[in-house]
């Protein structure tokens, strides 16, 4: 006599369905509860600030290998891109100053021009303290001829998807001119995303005892680091 697999029939049978059916509502409001759990959970993960930027580091050379390298680490939005110039002037060239004068096609506003013509140099600088006058009017100058030193001097300026793919990757950036302790300058682009950061980091970027009142706003700055103001300050006693 073959055996077959035990049927659950009579009262066993019906007590375990039975109790199959009074558990089905638990079972859904526990469902449910995790659900939304889970849902809350991302929402408060997307409402909390990003974590505290590290700059991203990029050394100026007058090649194609820095086009590609400045470009990809925008294309990713670092947080904090820091375009060391090894210049104390901004004798750069046109490749560099490209990436500038297409910085200042972004913004603050639309600039609107006439069919052919170059849009007007966009905000002027905002200095930090008073030891930044000669690096201000090193900026302003360089503002005045930026239009003409890209387009005569760099070919994917002049190509204009090119020159729109670009600008927008810029958009969200502001800019700063900055002196180090070797003074020579350097070029930080920070992300809008990160502003909240943003008055700690320039108070550590210029050694600054009070954290500064404005914050994030895309625009053009100066400024200098402390030793670089502390040399500046020993020369003028010395020359007194």
């Amino acid at each position: 006599m073959q055996r077959g697999v035990p049927r659950c029939t009579g009262v066993g049978g019906g007590a375990m369905r039975r109790t199959s059916g009074a558990l089905l509502p638990w079972l859904l409001a526990a469902s449910l509860a995790w659900t939304a759990g889970c849902r809350s959970t991302s929402g408060n993960r997307a409402d909390e600030a990003p974590p505290e930027p590290t700059p991203t580091d990029v050394d100026y050379v007058d090649s194609d290998a820095f086009d590609n390298q400045f470009e990809s680490v925008l294309v990713n939005q670092d947080a904090i891109v820091l375009v060391h110039s090894s210049r104390e002037t901004a004798d750069w060239g046109p490749r560099l100053n490209a990436w500038i004068a297409a910085w200042n096609r972004g913004g603050p506003r639309p600039q609107t021009t006439a069919r052919g013509q170059a849009p007007a140099v966009g905000p002027k600088p905002v200095i930090d303290g008073e030891g930044v006058r000669e690096l201000r009017l090193l900026v302003e100058g360089l503002l005045g001829r930026i239009e003409e030193a890209a387009q005569g001097g760099s070919a994917w300026y002049r190509d204009q998807r090119q020159l729109s793919r670009r600008v927008a990757l810029l958009r969200p950036y502001s800019l700063r001119f900055h002196k180090g302790e070797d003074s020579s300058i350097d070029l930080i682009f920070f992300h809008e995303r990160y502003s909240s950061y943003y008055p700690r980091f320039v108070q550590r970027l210029t050694g600054s005892e009070e954290t500064p009142g404005a914050g994030w706003s895309r625009t053009l700055e100066c400024s200098e680091c402390k030793a670089a103001r502390v040399r500046k300050a020993r020369l003028a006693d010395r020359e007194r």
